[in-house]
């Protein structure tokens, strides 16, 4: 998304998440950039296409404060037990 002109990210934006709402009968509140690739251009533009919050590939666990545009997250395997899952907890 980052090296797309504006009017493509906006138009993405709006179609895929129309697209997964039609689909899920349910509202789309949050994004994952794809490949973790974002700009603050990217995020304004999230923003505008009315998501509440969006996950980058920042490996931590989030913790406040923090900007919910720009949230990390944690990689998780299905093939981790749930004790795998709580040792990367914080």
């Amino acid at each position: 998304m980052p090296s797309l002109p504006a009017a493509e990210v906006d138009r993405q934006l709006r179609e895929s998440r129309a697209k997964l709402e039609a689909r899920l009968g349910a509202p789309v509140l949050h994004f994952a950039y794809p490949y973790g690739a974002y700009t603050d251009a990217t995020v304004e533009a999230v923003k505008r296409a009315g998501y509440r919050s969006a996950a980058t590939l920042i490996p931590a666990a989030a913790r406040a404060p923090l900007d919910p545009f720009r949230l990390p997250r944690l990689r998780v395997s299905y093939k981790e037990t749930l004790a795998e899952f709580a040792s990367k907890l914080p």
